[in-house]
């Protein structure tokens, strides 16, 4: 397989035994490039996806796959979790929405805290009212499942030639039937079906009521994923019924039990004195892309120290890692000798509480109710841009009056290394083809969400792009920095770096194979800066000094005498550098009579340069 061909999923599951899986992970010498894992969930483990652990769910793991086969939905999505298990999404979001959560200087330190306010909560003040939510949670599915039974019966009627009643379990009504000749009757029945689905949708948009406008949403969702798959609606009433219910339930039902948790969750915030985060009417956010274990959170030390330089307050900061949230889903210890796939096994159930804190934060800002917020995590949607480019209506970073991004930008084969001695440390383990892949994803996205976000007009966006490539636990290097359309580049050469890293071989085996073969490049990111930014100040990253200067992508002045070590060799020996540069080879420009401010400069990056 192709690198760029692979299935975008968070979490793949291996449908086929494979008996020596186990086995090979037990007895395996085991390294960063041997972990111990493989990408693939082992069959005997997929009980265990939290998502549908029978302690969290009402639907089993088989059970939820026959729903998919039914309606071609995702797994997440036909998850039907209980109460108690949904309360828990709603106290990590808080605690990590709300709250001040204390940070220390140990990656370790703000999981180990905020899993320990969520563990107070839940143990202490929620779980002596479950009963009582759990009676309550009840009546409100129960309310629903009748409302959704009445809905069906007034709007499709059963066939009574069906023999649906005669097979029985959920996909009885599925088993092949003798081939039905496609009549005017089987025709008028198809676009009756489909005129019913239209129905429940217009119903949905047009309906006041939410409670009732979300049953006719998750009808409808769920009769085009079953008219999609079997080309006919499912004369079963009961049914169609139970699947709109677990639709229905993920996201009317999350404001159901918002709204039950939210007394406890007040009474614990008071009598625990935890700190509520303050609401900001100039928000900060701080926001930090890269691939997954490209070392985004071995940079909040100098993030927090940036903050300082500001005159911001860390505790002021929502400090959103949902990685730190896994521990608190599963018990490590508790899964003997595949512990390791402990992060898969909650990969799916992540992204789903992932999304209930965006969808809360966009509640809160609605209400003018928002925090500063540094936000870490690694989704493959946060790195893409909409079809009509743009990128700032998708995530939270919208929020932000001052966004501050930056771009960690780590070697493909040391985010395996240190995901390794990560896993080590944290227990928190990822398959070798899983961070590869990763890399291409990360650096395919990461020229387009910079390029939206430089152009948004409405709020003062600061970005820096951060070599990774140092030893572990030294400060990153500055390659470039600026503010909405103004740049400055240190290092061109490094900004080449977003180009080859995305040429991945997923099925590398040692970090010399890692990277592809592909054609001489032609330093395509930094192109487009030159294209797309209205101004670049290209400067000495050892020294800061400004040795040429460009506006709208034509060169306005140039210092030969300053030219940082190696540029003159870099140029004369890479013709395609010297091309993305389109550089001046007259030399007939005027000096640059401006030098970089490197206090005011170095007050709002947190990489090294300039004699560092």
């Amino acid at each position: 397989m192709k690198s760029g061909l692979r299935p975008r999923f968070l979490i793949r599951v291996q449908m086929t035994p494979d008996k020596d899986l186990k086995k090979a992970t037990v007895n395996n010498k085991h390294d960063a490039w041997n972990p111990g894992l493989e990408s693939i969930i082992p069959p005997h483990l997929n009980n265990l996806i939290t998502l549908f652990n029978e302690g969290n769910a009402f639907a089993s793991y088989q059970n939820t796959q026959e729903a998919v086969h039914l309606t071609g939905l995702s797994m997440a999505r036909l998850a039907d979790l209980n109460f108690e298990r949904m309360a828990v999404h709603e106290l990590l979001i808080r605690v990590t929405a709300e709250l001040s959560v204390p940070d220390g200087p140990s990656y370790e330190y703000l999981g180990l805290q905020l899993r320990g306010m969520v563990e107070t909560i839940h143990q202490q003040y929620l779980k002596p009212e479950l009963s009582a939510l759990n009676q309550a949670y009840d009546g409100f599915r129960a309310d629903a499942k009748k409302n959704l039974l009445s809905i069906l019966a007034g709007e499709i009627q059963a066939n009574p030639n069906q023999d649906a009643k005669q097979n029985k379990g959920w996909l009885g009504w599925l088993k092949p039937k003798k081939a039905e000749k496609r009549t005017a009757s089987t025709l008028s029945r198809d676009q009756a079906d489909l005129n019913k689905i239209q129905d429940w949708t217009n119903a949905a948009h047009g309906e006041s009521d939410p409670n009732r406008s979300a049953q006719l949403a998750a009808l409808a969702e769920i009769g085009r994923g079953i008219l999609g798959q079997r080309g006919r609606l499912s004369p079963d009433h009961d049914l169609m019924a139970d699947l709109a219910l677990r639709l229905y339930c993920q996201d009317y039902g999350t404001l159901e039990v918002r709204r039950l948790v939210a007394p406890i969750f007040d009474k614990a915030v008071a009598a625990e004195g935890y700190r509520v985060l303050p609401n900001q009417t100039k928000r900060i956010v701080m926001n930090t892309k890269g691939a997954s274990a490209a070392g985004k959170s071995t940079i909040r030390p100098h993030q927090r120290k940036l903050a300082k330089r500001l005159g911001i307050p860390w505790k002021d900061f929502a400090l959103i890692s949902p990685d730190y949230w896994r521990k608190y889903l599963i018990d490590y210890d508790g899964l003997g000798d595949d512990y390791k796939y402990a992060a898969m096994l909650t990969g799916m159930e992540l992204a789903v509480i992932d999304q209930k804190l965006d969808r809360l934060m966009a509640e809160k800002a609605k209400r003018n109710d928002m925090p500063h917020m540094l936000i870490d995590r690694f989704r493959f949607d946060s790195f893409m841009v909409s079809d009509d480019g743009e990128y700032e209506s998708r995530l939270l970073t919208r929020f932000g009056d001052m966004v501050y991004l930056f771009f960690v930008v780590t070697p493909p084969h040391e985010t395996v290394e240190r995901a390794w001695q990560r896993g080590l440390t944290t227990q928190r383990y990822k398959a070798v083809d899983d961070l590869l892949y990763h890399n291409i994803e990360a650096y395919k996205g990461m020229p387009e969400l910079f390029f939206s976000w430089t152009a948004v007009g409405n709020k003062t966006v600061h970005y820096e792009f951060l070599d990774n490539d140092v030893p572990l636990g030294e400060d990153p290097r500055t390659i470039a920095f600026g503010e909405n359309a103004a740049m400055t580049i240190l290092d061109p050469k490094a900004m080449d770096k977003i180009d080859r890293f995305r040429h991945v071989n997923i099925h590398a085996k040692r970090a010399d194979d890692v990277l592809e073969e592909t054609p001489d490049h032609d330093y395509g990111f930094l192109r487009q800066c030159i294209t797309m930014m209205a101004s670049i100040t290209w400067a000495d990253h050892a020294t800061g000094s400004v040795w040429g200067e460009m506006k709208n992508s034509k060169w306005q002045t140039t210092d030969s005498d300053v030219l940082p070590d190696g540029l003159n060799d870099d140029l004369a020996n890479d013709q395609a550098f010297q091309n993305a540069l389109n550089w001046p080879l007259d030399q007939g420009l005027p000096k640059p009579e401006h030098q970089i401010n490197l206090t005011e400069e170095k007050l709002k990056t947190i990489g090294r340069w300039a004699d560092q």
